[in-house]
């Protein structure tokens, strides 16, 4: 153990016996500090592979279209109503950011918010089959004060599209509400995916 002290010493005294200029030791702290930072990356370069592809695929929701997306939802689908959610899965919260009932904005309700994810809760498995199709269609299982107005207006039936509407990835929700099962559901459902990417940025 004394022998690898005494060893790494020496090579320590000797590279600074080569260091006799300023201009070595600057090329001496650059090669430093390059080598230490390729060797970070290259320790860590798994964790950071990943970080980089989240933040080149994390999208936004572009919230100057979503009333004029929202509002031709509505006249091409007769929907009841039409509401927009911010989701962050990371922090297991939800926020209602765009409410229209009957053709009335709820400005009351937007801003309003709550848990994503709940034990044994119906939402959290509509959540996991939006992140796993893009699209779920259901009867109304919230018992937020959101779901409560809408249920107040006649809302029993909804079809919702993860934003954006990619597998695996989800900053937000498009939902819109009718009386009733749709017979035209799967034209409903593709009318989502179209909204849910043209609020997409």
């Amino acid at each position: 153990m004394e022998n690898k002290d005494n060893s790494g010493a020496g090579l320590l005294s000797t590279l600074l016996e080569k260091i006799d200029t300023w201009k070595k030791l600057v090329i001496f702290m650059i090669l430093f500090i390059v080598f230490g930072v390729g060797y970070s990356i290259y320790m860590y370069r798994d964790a950071l592979f990943f970080l980089a592809l989240d933040a080149l695929n994390m999208s936004e929701i572009d919230y100057e279209k979503i009333d004029y997306e929202a509002k031709r939802l509505v006249r091409d689908t007769n929907a009841i109503s039409v509401e927009v959610w911010k989701i962050d899965l990371e922090s297991n919260h939800r926020e209602a950011i765009y409410i229209n009932i009957a053709g009335v904005r709820d400005n009351i309700l937007e801003g309003t918010g709550d848990l994503v994810l709940r034990k044994k809760a119906k939402l959290t498995e509509l959540i996991i089959e939006l992140l796993e199709n893009d699209t779920a269609c259901s009867e109304i299982i919230d018992d937020s004060s959101v779901a409560k107005a809408l249920v107040a207006a006649g809302v029993r039936y909804a079809c919702l599209v993860s934003v954006p509407p990619r597998y695996d990835q989800i900053v937000g929700a498009i939902s819109l509400g009718f009386s009733t099962r749709p017979v035209n559901e799967d034209y409903i459902r593709s009318r989502l995916l179209q909204a849910s990417e043209n609020i997409t940025k």
